[in-house]
């Protein structure tokens, strides 16, 4: 079930730079990020925009080696339905990239690339089949371009409804103080969560 809120695009990208920037420079890869989106602010699920990009973000530097390159680039596009923008998003790898043959099971649950498994990368084979189902609860679509030894590209497509009227941000003082609990196999996954927390 989608949960509709008042977003702000560069907030967002905002925290995904902050949190997965710093994992990258621990790890030697430059991490670029591009926002060429017209509407900032906009209408849509944020909790679940973030799982999408936290999923796909992880797993870009996950899977890139040392001195490579992760990007992150958001782009506004037309939309037929009026008052709404569709936000194509693309992160793409220098990594270690998949083969052909994954490439038609890639979303299915559970299911992981061989030569991930003989690099003993950790992960339970359940983000992409994740992220597949949250694009497509938003009417969205998901591409994917990659090749053994040169990386992946994911372009993420999603319908947003544009907010024209700027509204401001409120402080939720209820939540102020709370403690979560943070709790996934991947150790990258809950450092990026915990810090956006």
């Amino acid at each position: 079930e989608l949960d509709e809120d008042y977003v702000k695009v560069s907030s967002i990208l905002g925290e995904f730079y902050d949190v997965f920037g710093e994992e990258a420079q621990r790890k030697g890869i430059t991490f670029l990020h591009e926002d060429n989106v017209v509407h900032q602010h906009i209408i849509c699920d944020g909790t679940k925009i973030r799982e999408i990009m936290i999923n796909l973000l992880s797993n870009a530097i996950k899977y890139t080696p040392d001195g490579g390159t992760v990007s992150l680039i958001t782009t506004e596009l037309p939309c037929s339905e009026e008052g709404y923008v569709r936000i194509k998003t693309e992160v793409t790898d220098t990594g270690i990239g998949m083969s052909k043959e994954y490439l038609p099971i890639i979303f299915e649950s559970f299911s992981r690339e061989r030569n991930t498994t003989a690099g003993k990368v950790g992960g339970t084979g359940l983000g992409m089949s994740i992220v597949k189902k949250l694009v497509d609860m938003m009417g969205g679509t998901i591409e994917v371009q990659t090749a053994q030894g040169k990386g992946t590209e994911f372009t993420v497509c999603v319908p947003m409804r544009a907010q024209t009227e700027q509204r401001p941000v409120e402080k939720i003082t209820e939540l102020e103080g709370l403690k979560a609990l943070v709790v996934d196999d991947d150790f990258n996954t809950c450092d990026s969560v915990t810090k956006m927390l």
